[in-house]
C-alpha cells in the first residue's frame, strides 16, 4: 500500500517542515487507515477512536502528550469524529503548541468532520479527500486489467 496515491500524499505532507493539521476524510472502506499506516511506516503515535462507545476528549490530550515526547513528533488519530468535542480540543492544543508536532486525523463521517473543521479549526488544517481506488492505482499495484476493474 506504500504506492497508493493517498499514502504518497500523506507522506509528502508530513515531510513538510511545519505542516497544518492533516485531515483525511472519505467513506468507509476506501483505505484511509491502511494508507495512513503505510505513510507512517511505524513512526510516531498512532491511535484510533474507532470503539463501540465514544472515548473522552481527554484521550486526545493523552495521545498529544505521548506524541510530543516521541522522537518523531507525530500524532495520528483514526476516526477522530467519534470523540465528542474533538475539534475544540485539537484547536486548543494546536494553538498552545510550538507547532513542532505533526498531526494527522482521519474521519469517515464527512459531514461531522467538515462541520467541526469549519467551526473550530479554520485556517489550521489541510483537507485530503480519500477516494475509491482508481484504475491507474489498481493496475499499477495489483496488475488488474481494465475489464476486471470495471467488473469489480
Amino acid at each position: 500500500m506504500k504506492n497508493r496515491e493517498l499514502a504518497q500524499t500523506i507522506r509528502k505532507r508530513l515531510s513538510e517542515k511545519h505542516p497544518l493539521i492533516q485531515v483525511i476524510i472519505g467513506p468507509r472502506q476506501v483505505g484511509k487507515t491502511t494508507a495512513l499506516r503505510a505513510a507512517l511506516d511505524g513512526r510516531g503515535v498512532y491511535a484510533t477512536a474507532d470503539y463501540p462507545t465514544p472515548l473522552s476528549h481527554e484521550m486526545i490530550e493523552k495521545w498529544w502528550g505521548e506524541a510530543a515526547t516521541h522522537p518523531d513528533k507525530l500524532l495520528a488519530i483514526d476516526e477522530v469524529q467519534k470523540i465528542p468535542g474533538w475539534t475544540e480540543v485539537l484547536k486548543r492544543l494546536w494553538d498552545g503548541s510550538d507547532r513542532k508536532l505533526k498531526v494527522v486525523v482521519t474521519g469517515s463521517s464527512a459531514l461531522l468532520v467538515e462541520k467541526g473543521l469549519r467551526e473550530s479549526l479554520a485556517g489550521r488544517y489541510e483537507l485530503i479527500r480519500a477516494e475509491h481506488w482508481n484504475y491507474h492505482e489498481a493496475m499499477s499495484i495489483f496488475g488488474i486489467p481494465l475489464k476486471q476493474f470495471v467488473e469489480f
